[in-house]
């Protein structure tokens, strides 16, 4: 057994899953256990008990998500949450289904465990994450130095942090032609700088065509720049992938869309999952659409995939 004490941040609702990774997990170790029901507030805000829950998150060393495919769009939301909140990885515990495997991963955790628990495993798991995650930081700071740097006009550093010997200039007396012109104003030189930190990081965050940044179907609108969503002007809350899934529908209003399409244009998954997480995110968006008088735009094409149609006009 590790030695090092570990924290787990576990969600669920169930005593027997509570009960069984607290056995697992024994002192000095800790679970702290929160429910998943009750995270958010009927508007879909975060809740006490939210609040809570990421607390505890982010003072937790791993993110434990006792696994349902009918919680699939509340464990999503729960991911985003956490990851705007801290970088603590994101586990499922699922049981020995091959297929709640993959749904939980394209739900969005980060890694998956089974029963029975064994914490030296989990603590594998666990690191092996937050050396991947610190991998991706780092590279991701090299190429935004990188991008800095050009902006700036400088060389390329040697490994050591230096400019190369070759790209130093040599000690001269005589005054260079560049020194009568005249020093950009720093104010200017500032603004240039952040506004190419911008870019760069645009270039990462922002991956949607902003020359479309908002898409209309009837009552439907879909702000893609803000992620928001508004029936009859009306804002509804959409989950990360109920988000995704409704921005390809309406990006091909009219068109029957496949299953596999619809996979890999939300979670990017080009092969069959064997799962009906499809059907599950379709329920609960026909489930909203419908409260707010429009459920029929969303139709289910036997054999073939879905549809989201305009409302005829009289």
């Amino acid at each position: 057994m590790p030695r090092t004490p570990f924290t787990i941040c576990l969600v669920t609702d169930s005593r027997p899953i509570r009960d069984a990774v607290e056995l697992s997990c024994p002192p000095p170790h800790r679970v702290r256990t929160l429910g998943l029901q009750g995270v958010l507030e009927p508007d879909h805000s975060l809740s006490e008990q939210g609040e809570a829950l990421l607390e505890a998150a982010a003072e937790a060393d791993v993110v434990l998500v006792s696994w349902s495919l009918e919680q699939a769009p509340l464990i999503g939301t729960l991911c985003h949450l956490v990851r705007q909140a801290t970088r603590r990885p994101i586990l499922a515990l699922c049981g020995g289904s091959q297929d709640e495997v993959i749904a939980a991963l394209t739900t969005g955790v980060d890694e998956v465990v089974h029963f029975p628990l064994y914490l030296p495993v989990l603590q594998a798991r666990v690191a092996a994450l937050e050396r991947h995650d610190d991998v991706i930081h780092r590279e991701a700071a090299r190429t935004l130095k990188a991008s800095l740097r050009h902006t700036l006009g400088a060389e390329p550093e040697n490994t050591d942090g230096h400019a190369p010997p070759d790209a130093r200039p040599a000690a001269s007396s005589e005054p260079s032609a560049a020194s009568s012109e005249p020093s950009p104003d720093p104010a200017d030189a500032l603004q240039q700088l952040a506004a190419a930190v911008q870019d760069s990081i645009d270039e990462v965050l922002m991956p949607v065509d902003r020359t479309e940044d908002v898409l209309t179907v009837g009552p439907l609108r879909l702000e893609q720049h803000t992620f928001r969503f508004f029936i009859h002007d009306d804002e509804v809350e959409l989950t990360p992938k109920e988000f995704d899934v409704l921005q390809d529908l309406m990006r091909h209003c009219g068109e029957v869309r496949t299953r596999d399409e619809i996979l890999e244009a939300a979670w990017g998954i080009d092969f069959d999952t064997g799962t009906n997480t499809v059907d599950v995110y379709m329920h609960f968006l026909r489930k909203k659409l419908k409260a707010h008088g429009v459920g029929g735009m969303l139709e289910t094409v036997r054999g073939r995939g879905f549809r989201l149609v305009a409302p005829e006009t009289e």
